[in-house]
């Protein structure tokens, strides 16, 4: 009984953290066309990649444009609010985090 109790906190805690991220407003995010949480979705999806230096940023910009996000900027200015947001993502869940460009 306890055990599913504590699950349900620790899925409550997680989806909290994911709202936060998700709803946060970063500097830029104009650049972005469509609704903001489509790439801040992507972006957090592919956190985990970026922090172990499986991709890199304009690696991470690549993949956001295949999966339809478009820019109305240029790649050199998106990447401002990208990197604020993956690291907004690194604060919040309190690790350390190397953005490769």
């Amino acid at each position: 009984m306890t055990t599913s109790y504590e699950e349900q906190i620790a899925a409550d805690k997680k989806a909290e953290k994911m709202e936060r991220i998700l709803n946060h407003s970063y500097p830029g995010e104009g650049y972005i066309n469509g609704p903001p949480i489509v790439w801040k979705k992507l972006v957090l999806y592919h956190f985990n990649k970026v922090k172990r230096d499986e991709i890199t940023l304009s690696e991470l910009l690549q993949k956001l444009q295949q999966s339809g996000v478009t820019f109305n900027q240029s790649d050199s200015l998106v990447k401002y609010p990208v990197i604020k947001c993956l690291e907004y993502i690194a604060k919040t869940s309190k690790v350390e985090i190397d953005i490769k460009e």
